[in-house]
């Protein structure tokens, strides 16, 4: 079970990091399309997108601090994979939220795709 208490642990710290990342990525996502969607939509992308990140933070943050007992490992991996499956569909969705359609949707299109690639790559 000290395995699965290190893994957890590096599982935690590393998207925790990623979530202090995450808003270098919205920003540039807000900058791209802020002026070709309409506010409203760009703001709703914002704060679903947000969600999932402060959710992460927050919990990993505590979780790093203090070490889980065993019985509670599978629980806390388990909900973690979820929010980051969450935080994937909702970077995932910035491609139909942000497509325009007329003669510049494919520079657009893939501004933004770029941008998802860069930061699951992060």
């Amino acid at each position: 079970m000290e395995v699965d208490t290190i893994c957890l642990t590096a599982l935690f710290e590393r998207a925790r990091k990623a979530t202090m990342l995450s808003p270098i990525g919205t920003g540039f996502v807000f900058w791209l399309a802020h002026e070709i969607v309409a506010a409203k939509l760009v703001l709703t992308w914002i704060i679903i997108n947000t969600l999932p990140d402060a959710i992460t933070f927050v919990l990993t943050s505590r979780l790093i601090k203090r070490p889980l007992p065993n019985q509670q490992i599978t629980y806390w991996h388990n909900l973690q994979i979820a929010l980051r499956s969450l935080q994937g569909l909702c970077w995932g969705s910035a491609v139909i939220f942000f497509h325009v359609a007329g003669p510049d949707s494919l520079v657009y299109d893939m501004t933004i795709l770029v941008v998802l690639v860069a930061v699951s790559a992060a």
